[in-house]
């Protein structure tokens, strides 16, 4: 899954702007009924697609530096 989205992210220029324009707040998966990849009913699932989410943007983030980096070098 970590990558399907990254990969889904890296082709789509449009929804990777939305996904950094999160910054850095928290992404949960507000579903009732995934225990798993979101919070779930209870509130207290796993939410490992917010996750993925999450570090697909700090990869993101990461990736954008090192290439302004390498092209005022």
């Amino acid at each position: 899954m970590r990558r399907a989205v990254a990969a889904k992210f890296a082709a789509h220029a449009d929804i990777r702007v939305i996904l950094l324009g999160t910054g850095d707040e928290e992404i949960v998966e507000d579903t009732d009924t995934g225990h798993y990849w979101g919070r779930g009913r209870s509130g207290a699932g796993r939410n490992m697609l917010g996750r993925i989410l999450i570090r697909t943007r700090t990869r993101l983030h990461s990736d954008a530096r090192i290439a302004a980096r390498s092209t005022t070098c």
